[in-house]
């Protein structure tokens, strides 16, 4: 099996995903075009109803049969993270009714940046690689650093820019980490890392 062929099939298995990629897409677009701010309430409901269908449906079939690995292993398809995405889903689904219930002021680009913390948190959860990890971690709180500056205070943007830097370097931490896990242990994979002492290896 071939590359193409082979992330094509990976495709078929990551469709919770590869929904909040369109959704968030769906989302720049309605952003500009649409100007009702009921008709990007519906939308945005809808796709998150229907990313947390997909996440059902999928731990369905992987209580059925069994963890699937994907592209190349960096990624690790199971019932217990299918069950956490349905939980992070349905948060998202509460925050949105939340946003909707005390503060009329909707904002597309909110919406886009939940969907994109989303995707993040999706990765981590299914994250079999320090690459991996590292990329839904680095998603996850660079839409963080932009929901904390939505807020309406002078206080959110302090916040957002005192959360921003303490993220870059707890980024670079982890880099620095991960490169010794690497020099370590010779591979990027967190299932391949012995359970005993890391001592005994040979730096």
């Amino acid at each position: 099996m071939n590359i193409t062929s082979q992330i094509a099939n990976d495709l078929s298995f990551i469709l919770p995903e590869s929904c909040t990629i369109l959704g968030i897409v769906a989302f720049i677009l309605a952003d500009l075009f649409i100007k009702n701010k009921k008709t990007v309430d519906y939308l945005f409901f809808c796709i998150l109803v229907v990313i947390l269908a997909l996440n059902i449906e999928q731990l369905i079939f992987i209580q059925n049969s069994g963890n699937v690995p994907v592209f190349f292993n960096h990624l690790l398809i199971t019932a217990k993270a299918c069950y956490l995405k349905c939980i992070v889903t349905f948060i998202a689904i509460l925050y949105f009714i939340y946003k909707n219930t005390y503060n009329k002021d909707y904002e597309g680009e909110l919406a886009t940046t939940i969907l994109s913390q989303l995707f993040g948190a999706f990765i981590v959860l299914q994250a079999s690689s320090y690459i991996t990890l590292f990329l839904g971690i680095e998603t996850v709180s660079i839409t963080s650093y932009i929901i904390t500056y939505f807020g309406k205070t002078e206080n959110s943007k302090v916040s957002s820019l005192k959360y921003f830097l303490f993220g870059a370097f707890s980024s670079g931490l982890m880099i620095y980490g991960i490169s010794w896990m690497y020099g370590i242990t010779g591979h990027v994979f967190i299932n391949l890392v012995p359970t005993n002492n890391l001592a005994t290896f040979d730096v």
